[in-house]
């Protein structure tokens, strides 16, 4: 697996198998200037905002993990008993 930073807007992708250059043919496509297709993907802003919610709460857990674990259970059963 591989993870890549991708900034906002549409980035088109294949996948190398067995030799070959494949798209899914599930997913959106696009003509290439080859005369193939390519996948395309969407980034938005809002796709970011995830990955900040990681971060803060991976910061946060690893200042005091008790009391993360404390609010994403108490937020998952649809309380606020974190005060």
């Amino acid at each position: 697996m591989t993870i890549l930073d991708l900034p906002e807007g549409e980035h088109q992708y294949k996948f190398l198998i067995d030799g070959e250059w494949k798209h899914d043919p599930n997913e959106p496509t696009t003509d290439n200037d080859q005369g193939t297709k390519n996948n395309i993907i969407i980034v938005k802003k809002t796709d970011f905002e995830v990955f900040d919610a990681l971060d803060v709460d991976s910061n946060t857990s690893s200042a005091n993990p008790s009391e993360t674990s404390k609010r994403t259970l108490s937020h998952a059963c649809g309380s606020d008993n974190s005060r």
